[in-house]
């Protein structure tokens, strides 16, 4: 990608990107931090989250622009993450503070599992028998699916922690409640919240971004961004 061939865009390197896995049976771990002093539900409006996501969603580069149409009807981008399955946090007077919210994509996307092999093929059962002790999901058998769900849409004011891990918290309970074993959460390696997920995870997938151009005499060198920002990327779309 980077050989700068001539029939090759320039890929230019931005940032790692991280993808934790979470084990919906694990217990909370809010007590280690200073807990969010609010509530959490779902909002009273779809429009509420959509216009919190807008005005918050600044704080990373490449957030996507939201709009009320991208998450009603069968042909939405966002099609099954609907006002049911997002999170808002609220302050003491109903300000919100957080948005964060639980993609279930079983319905029109799964993950087959086609077969193992080498030692996780002889080690899977035994696996499966200490999987419950270590609080980690079981390996479904050869031609079932991989049932897990994304942490989506996600948008915290001035990053409080707090706020943050109360979200996560409810959206990994929401999870389990639905039968999921497993969430993922994506984030860029320079993301301020990363700490919080990465204490959680049972499997990190890093993988590498890049910013992406033709290069020609109308627009030379690198496309416009703020590389001081954190890159946001929506894991369920990738």
């Amino acid at each position: 990608l980077t050989s700068g061939q001539a029939s090759l865009p320039r890929y230019r390197s931005a940032t790692r990107y991280r993808t934790f896995a979470i084990a919906t049976n694990r217990r909370p771990t809010r007590d280690r931090i200073t807990p969010g002093s609010a509530a959490v539900g779902h909002p009273a409006d779809l429009a509420t989250a959509v216009a919190f996501l807008a005005s918050h969603g600044k704080s990373r580069q490449f957030f996507p622009s939201y709009e009320l149409s991208d998450f009603e009807g069968t042909d939405a981008p966002l099609t099954g993450l609907g006002r049911r399955d997002l999170f808002v946090n609220t302050d003491s007077v109903g300000r919100l503070r957080g948005v964060m919210g639980l993609w279930d994509q079983r319905s029109f996307r799964q993950t087959i599992v086609s077969g193992y092999t080498g030692s996780l093929a002889r080690l899977r059962p035994l696996y499966n028998l200490t999987s419950a002790v270590h609080r980690r999901p079981h390996l479904p058998p050869p031609g079932h699916a991989l049932d897990y769900a994304y942490v989506a849409t996600t948008a915290v004011e001035n990053d409080d922690p707090g706020v943050f891990d109360a979200l996560l918290d409810t959206v990994i309970a929401d999870a389990r409640s639905r039968g999921l074993p497993i969430v993922l959460f994506g984030c860029d390696d320079r993301d301020p919240l990363r700490p919080l997920v990465e204490r959680r995870s049972f499997l990190t997938y890093t993988t590498r971004v890049y910013v992406v151009s033709w290069d020609d005499d109308t627009q030379p060198g690198e496309p416009a961004h703020d590389r001081s920002l954190p890159i946001y990327l929506e894991l369920g779309c990738l």
